[in-house]
């Protein structure tokens, strides 16, 4: 693989993460994950609360991106099998 399309690649993938990570953070309301997660537990501290919420939209960044990766990954073998 030339080094050109490793940069590609990665781009694309470093693009993918950030979009995902965007969306997430713009359609995942703080306050209802606050609400879910102190319902079982007492005062969360503001420092430790940014922790989980941070880690919980990077978490979810990576499967949606992981399965993102899958079908677009199995899109471009199914296509190259398909044009034999």
């Amino acid at each position: 693989m030339s080094p050109l399309k490793c940069v590609i690649i990665w781009l694309g993938s470093v693009f993918l993460f950030t979009m995902t990570f965007t969306t997430l953070f713009a359609l995942c309301s703080e306050q209802w994950f606050y609400s879910k997660i102190s319902a079982h537990t007492d005062f969360i501290q503001e420092n430790t609360w940014d922790n989980i919420y941070m880690s919980i939209l990077f978490g979810g960044s990576a499967l949606v991106d992981i399965f993102l990766i899958f079908v677009i990954a199995k899109f471009f073998a199914y296509r190259k099998q398909a044009a034999r």
